[in-house]
């Protein structure tokens, strides 16, 4: 084991470089191959996240057992990851991607260390051990985090699923689909085929997606929906979608999403009237 002198040196690298190592943090998860963080997540987001990650491992490594994470100083860092894995897994990210977006620090960090104890070959060998154990350890947390989550958010859409109400036609003309759930490609595709065979079996001309119990609606799922706006028009109908929350859209604008395509109400009462006026029907009181 190290000394805890070279483990509270680190800690205060961390502390004096953290905007520099927020910033190259970000910078390799965006380059990273295949990646999709920057499109489903608006980058002061990701600022504020591994902001809070590096305050927190600056106090674990302060601990004098660096190679367990499971020590007191490394309790707010395992904390944070886990409620980022959770995160993730909500937004339908991989567990990979999100391991992989924790390994990329170890490259952020290696630069600070080289610049550091770069006249000084031991200290340097010795003060890549501790971050690649450590870093490694995070890494592990986040992907058993993440499968957890993962498989509870299937098991729990699966039950959704089996008692969620299909397409149903709500007047002559115009059809209902209330989404549940995660909406990921297989489930997607799935969507689009339900929808357009029941617009073509029914001659719909109207549609209304209602995606008021969509927990995570960021960029793949805009063009999941979009995918399904353009197929329906091809086959003469409209889609109105509605239940789009306040927070969805200010991270769909954030991250540059068009959604110019899509028709869209703030809730199902003001898309259902939007739709029986496509079909020239009026909803009033009986009264007036």
């Amino acid at each position: 084991m190290v000394s805890g002198r070279l483990d509270q040196t680190i800690s205060e690298l961390i502390e004096t470089h953290k905007v520099e190592l927020a910033a190259d943090w970000i910078e390799r998860i965006k380059a990273h191959p295949g990646g999709r963080t920057m499109d489903l997540i608006d980058r002061d987001t990701l600022t504020r996240e591994t902001r809070a990650l590096l305050e927190a491992l600056a106090t674990g490594f302060r601990s004098e057992s660096y190679d367990n994470i499971e020590h007191p100083e490394f309790a707010e860092a395992v904390r944070l990851l886990k409620d980022l894995s959770t995160s993730r897994a909500q937004r339908g990210f991989s567990p990979s991607e999100t391991a992989t977006s924790v390994l990329c620090l170890k490259d952020s960090l290696l630069n600070i260390l080289q610049s550091e104890y770069g006249t000084d070959p031991e200290r340097l060998h010795t003060g890549i051990i501790v971050m690649n154990k450590v870093i490694d350890q995070l890494a592990l947390v986040t992907f058993e985090t993440f499968t957890q989550v993962r498989e509870t958010l299937i098991t729990s859409q699966h039950l959704a699923l089996e008692h969620s109400t299909p397409v149903v036609s709500i007047w002559e003309g115009m059809l209902l689909m209330p989404l549940m759930g995660i909406i990921d490609t297989q489930r997607a595709q799935q969507i689009i085929e339900n929808l357009l065979d029941t617009i073509v079996s029914t001659g719909s001309r109207v549609a209304i997606l209602d995606l008021t119990a969509v927990p995570a609606f960021d960029t793949r799922v805009a063009q999941h929906i979009i995918k399904t706006v353009s197929a329906a028009k091809m086959l003469g109908a409209d889609v109105i979608v509605t239940g789009i929350s306040p927070d969805a859209a200010q991270t769909l604008t954030k991250l540059g999403v068009d959604l110019s395509i899509l028709d869209t109400c703030g809730g199902l009462i003001s898309g259902l009237a939007a739709g029986y006026q496509r079909l020239g029907k009026e909803v009033r009181d009986i009264g007036d």
